[in-house]
């Protein structure tokens, strides 16, 4: 969430500027959008994620290492 400054939210990803967010959080900054779900996540699921470049897993919001 290091990309949020002065309450005016900074971050690249337009999920941040919709009414009905199709994610639990923010796979850039890490921002919680919505209540995520119940089901857990697993290495693979996280893998995938890494994959495609993401900061943040967009299910449980947790920082992805690299």
């Amino acid at each position: 969430m290091s990309n949020i400054r002065n309450g005016a939210n900074q971050c690249r990803n337009l999920n941040h500027g919709r009414m009905n967010v199709p994610i639990s959080f923010c796979p850039d900054c890490g921002q919680r959008f919505k209540p995520s779900n119940s089901a857990p996540c697993g290495s693979q699921h996280h893998a995938d994620y890494r994959k495609q470049r993401f900061t943040f897993c967009m299910d449980c919001g947790i920082k992805l290492n690299k």
